[in-house]
């Protein structure tokens, strides 16, 4: 199998940065901190699971 055809099954690498809107499960600012908190989750899959996975990413922003 070819590097485009894996590729394409598994798509581009997570860009923590840009992260959709449909995966945003809450949002949260802690006032006293002055911290936003996201927490986003989706399945994902991996070239090394047959499974797939479910991915929690928590994003911290002073």
């Amino acid at each position: 199998m070819q590097e485009e055809e894996l590729s394409r099954k598994y798509g581009d690498a997570i860009d923590y940065d840009n992260l959709p809107e449909p995966y945003l499960k809450s949002d949260s600012i802690d006032e006293d901190k002055n911290i936003q908190t996201r927490i986003y989750q989706m399945e994902m899959s991996h070239r090394k699971f047959s499974d797939t996975l479910n991915v929690v990413i928590i994003q911290r922003e002073i």
